[in-house]
This record gives structure tokens, C-alpha cells and sequence, in this order.
């Protein structure tokens, strides 16, 4: 006997049915996850500068770790700075990221592994001067109060290219609730910051004066 669809027959099974989807709310806990991310991208940090023209001694294009480190040490320095991010919140990879940092435990060591990841294309000046910055990160970090922890560890990374032992600074706590302690330095300070640039229409070389 020919079941349906097959060649005796000659007849085909008629396709399944289309489930539509349901026009009602979603599921508790999925609109639940929204809504929590969508209440993230609303928070915004409280020193944002009005739009319009901006003038400043220092500006600071970028509000991660990198940035925030910039801005305090320019403002403790007595310059006037802005920040501006493209973004909507502040943090950018520092907010995501596990707050591990590798760095050389002397100023010698560091002053030859960079030279030789450098390949001569960087000169010596700026070297000493990104050793000396690296391997005084633990004294910045201890300046600014931050709480970290570090192990001595063998080489991890271009072990070929150092070979003495590197400090493995871990940041605590990680993530958005590390970069947290920094914006709240930044805010502290009365630092003026400038979210959603990129979508600021009216931005040119002559939106910000920088003496």
C-alpha cells in the first residue's frame, strides 16, 4: 500500500500548518531583560556638559580607564578638560573587561620589551616614558585608592621577547562596577564629559577650542 507523498500515489503530504506568533506581551522574563538593558542605556553619567561650543586646556577623546586616568591626571594638574565619548555611557572596554593588567616589574625590563615590540619604530623618549608610566601603574592605582591585588608571575605573553618575571595587577571589582570607581573620580572633580558625540550633528574642529 502507497502512503501519502510517495510516487504510487502521486500525491503529496499537504506542508504543516504556519504557527504565527502571538501579538500579545512577551514572556515575563524576557521583557523583564529588556527592560533592565534599556534602563542601563538610559542612566547617563551627572557631569555632562551642555551641547555648544566648548573651550578647554585638555581634551580627552575616549572615557575608559585610559580616558578617566587622563582627565584626573590633567585636572589635578590644574587644567581645564573635557571629556567626549561617542557613545551613551562611559567605561567603553574597560567597563566589559576582567581588570587583569600584565606589566613588567622594573623600568629596565619594560624599557627592553617595548623597545623590542617596537621593532625601531618608536623613539626612545616616548619608550622610558610608556616604561616608566607602566610600571608605575601600582602607585597610581594606590594614589587613587583603588583596591588590586598583584602576583609575580613567569612571562605570559611574548616570552621570547622578556624574560624576568611581570607583575599581574587584578583590579577589583571588575567589569562596570570597576570603571565605576573612576567615574566617580571624574565626577568628583567636576570634570565636564560629553556622551553621544558621534550623533552630535552639528560637531566640527571648531565646536571645541583646545588652548
Amino acid at each position: 500500500m502507497a502512503t501519502k507523498g510517495s510516487k504510487e500515489s502521486g500525491r503529496k503530504s499537504p506542508p504543516p500548518p504556519i504557527k504565527k506568533r502571538s501579538s500579545g506581551p512577551a514572556k515575563a522574563g524576557k521583557g523583564a531583560a529588556v527592560k533592565g538593558r534599556m534602563s542601563q542605556r538610559e542612566k547617563r553619567p551627572g557631569s555632562i556638559t551642555p551641547r555648544g561650543d566648548c573651550e578647554t586646556d585638555v581634551l580627552i577623546v575616549g572615557y575608559g580607564a585610559a580616558g578617566a586616568n587622563a582627565a584626573i591626571a590633567a585636572h589635578d594638574a590644574g587644567a581645564r578638560v573635557l571629556i567626549i565619548e561617542k557613545m551613551g555611557l562611559p567605561g567603553g572596554n574597560s567597563g566589559v573587561c576582567a581588570g587583569a593588567m600584565l606589566i613588567p616589574e622594573s623600568v629596565e625590563d619594560a624599557i627592553r620589551y617595548y623597545r623590542a615590540l617596537s621593532f625601531g619604530t618608536v623613539d626612545e623618549e616616548m619608550i622610558h616614558t610608556f616604561a616608566e608610566a607602566m610600571v608605575g601603574i601600582r602607585r597610581l592605582l594606590t594614589g587613587l585608592g583603588a583596591e588590586f591585588t598583584v602576583r609575580r608571575r613567569d612571562p605570559a605573553y611574548f616570552s621570547s621577547l622578556l624574560t624576568a618575571p611581570i607583575q599581574r595587577i587584578q583590579f577589583n571589582p571588575t567589569g562596570v562596577d570597576g570603571f565605576r570607581f573612576l567615574q566617580n573620580l571624574v565626577e568628583g572633580r567636576g570634570i565636564k564629559v560629553l556622551m553621544d558625540t558621534r550623533t552630535w550633528k552639528k560637531w566640527s574642529s571648531k565646536a571645541v577650542r583646545v588652548k
